[in-house]
């Protein structure tokens, strides 16, 4: 199957990807790579969801470095997610040195390309600067020798398996955001697409532990939201009435910000009914940065329809339920990744797990704990 191979660059770069790309088509002809670009984006689209969304996709990523990339401000944004997704074996990131540039931060210690660290620019003969670079992307997607580190620490071989041992209890966890195993459900785009939306309100729902929270935060990862404001039904300290107060004689209706009210079928009737209220007003008349969430155990949606009919037509509802057994397959074996185990009866967990990722994680638990 062609592998995603992300490539990202500062406009002022752009003739010098197109040089790249001419160097690198062979791998699409040959159904080895899909070759993805800011350039593909279409009119209307949201230029840093889908950038994020190709990220969280890709394969390979390749950062085109000079020092107008590294400028960029939202350079910072991709290089952390990227490397959030090499940190748990799903990517390959590598620097790519355009232009002589000081790399320093968060890149530095990635073997880069063209070999020896030198600049394309720099180089006597651009088109064998290109061509280094793409043996080096050709050896990456067809599983490099032991020997070779593009795109890795200089510490360790480029795709020899992970020599960290992490703890089971790290690897297949069935509370909070998984580190190690995090699998996006299928309704996370639906929920990208609703939070660019703004003042529209939005209801997220579905049984306890199904990853409502979690699919939330990280939707929001890969956007630019305004200050964001939460508030808990479940808070052992924190009163919702009080923060919700406190939240609006601080401006909250005039200068906007998104608030996210967790566990809200745990929240008292009466505050639920002002959060009602204010939802409603940042649909009719709130500033455009402003957008209420909530985040509950079903039948929030219903609930709200029938205690508050104003709402009507105000907000949308995303409802995560069963996810298909493809993402459950997905989330096993990236825990067999990275506990260097295969479990002999993965199909037998995927059956089980019923579409749930908490069932999931915790069976594997179990049957990785007992070997």
């Amino acid at each position: 199957m062609a592998k995603l191979v992300v490539c990202l660059y500062n406009p002022r770069d752009e003739h010098l990807f197109y040089e790249l790309e001419r160097h690198l088509m062979f791998l699409e002809r040959a159904g080895e790579a899909v070759i993805w670009h800011p350039g593909h984006l279409r009119p209307g689209q949201h230029r840093q969801m889908e950038i994020g969304l190709r990220l969280e996709e890709a394969d390979v990523i390749l950062f085109l470095i000079s020092a107008d990339f590294l400028a960029l401000p939202e350079a910072q944004q991709w290089v952390s997610l990227a490397l959030r997704r090499q940190r748990r074996d799903l990517a390959v990131v590598i620097p790519v040195l355009l232009r002589p540039a000081l790399l320093i931060g968060p890149l530095d210690g990635l073997q880069p390309l063209p070999k020896d660290g030198r600049a394309v620019t720099s180089w006597p003969d651009r088109d064998e600067a290109w061509t280094s670079v793409a043996e080096g992307v050709y050896r990456v997607l067809r599983f490099a020798a032991p020997d070779e580190r593009v795109g890795r620490q200089d510490s360790g071989p480029a795709l020899a398996p992970p020599t960290e041992i992490f703890p089971l209890h790290r690897i297949f966890s069935w509370t909070g955001l998984p580190p190690l195993t995090y699998v996006e459900p299928e309704q996370m785009e639906e929920i990208r697409n609703h939070l660019l939306r703004p003042r529209e309100g939005l209801v997220i729902e579905g049984p306890s532990g199904i990853g409502k929270t979690t699919a939330l935060n990280k939707a929001l990862e890969a956007l630019e939201p305004p200050r964001v404001y939460r508030l808990s039904g479940t808070h052992p300290t924190k009163n919702p009435r009080a923060a919700l107060q406190k939240l609006l004689d601080d401006g909250f209706t005039s200068t906007g910000g998104h608030l996210i009210v967790d566990d809200f079928h745990r929240v008292d009737r009466d505050t639920q009914h002002e959060i009602a209220n204010l939802m409603k007003f940042v649909s009719d008349e709130g500033p455009d940065q402003a957008k209420v969430t909530l985040i509950g155990v079903n039948p929030v949606g219903e609930t709200l329809l029938r205690d508050e009919p104003d709402l009507t037509g105000r907000y949308a509802r995303v409802f995560m339920g069963k996810q298909g057994d493809d993402k459950i397959a997905e989330l096993i074996r990236a825990g067999e990744r990275a506990a260097h185990i295969e479990f002999a009866r993965r199909d037998q967990f995927v059956e089980l797990a019923g579409g749930s990722f908490f069932i999931a994680q915790l069976l594997c638990y179990q049957a990785a704990f007992g070997e």
